[in-house]
């Protein structure tokens, strides 16, 4: 990946990112049938994370994290149902 500049914006080599292996990974379970290691509650808190961190960046102050953001009053999945990363 470069920039518009023609700089390297990743090293050589990590062009294939943790998170492009796991949208590799999600979108092949998705048409092929199975179950992704990500569900809604991982895109979830990301989200959450993120929003956070641009508030945090944009007002130039530590953001705490609410808990009630991951509080609902309905079941949820477990977004750790599927136990450790193996290789």
């Amino acid at each position: 990946m470069r920039a518009r500049s023609n700089l390297r914006l990743i090293a050589e080599g990590m062009e294939l990112t943790p998170h492009m292996y796991q949208f590799r990974a999600f979108t092949h379970h998705i048409k092929n049938g199975g179950k992704p290691r990500t569900n809604e509650m991982c895109g979830l808190s990301t989200t959450i994370v993120s929003a956070l961190a641009y508030q945090a960046i944009t007002e130039r102050r530590e953001i705490e994290v609410d808990p009630k953001l991951m509080a609902f009053d309905f079941e949820t999945p477990d977004w750790t149902e599927h136990g450790p990363l193996t290789a």
